[in-house]
């Protein structure tokens, strides 16, 4: 497993997101161990690989609509997060 220091979306702190060895499975957990299950946060799965497929299928789709329909994120919150 690859582990990632993350900025949490929803309160600024710190999570450790984990990606599986195949790419593409994730998991996130708070700074507290705890499983991140939030909108906003929650792990997701990877259908592209590194590089442009990996931004074609993955980075763009999330940062145009976010993780999922309850991640309340914007798109400028998202957009200003990628470049941090």
């Amino acid at each position: 497993m690859v582990q990632n220091i993350i900025k949490s979306k929803t309160d600024g702190g710190e999570n450790i997101k984990f990606v599986h060895h195949d790419g593409k499975r994730e998991i996130v957990f708070y700074s507290t161990g705890v499983v991140n299950n939030s909108a906003e946060d929650v792990g997701t799965y990877n259908f592209g690989k590194a590089g442009v497929n990996h931004n074609a299928l993955d980075v763009a789709p999330y940062l145009l609509f976010g993780n999922n329909t309850y991640d309340s994120t914007t798109l400028i919150q998202r957009l200003k997060l990628a470049v941090d």
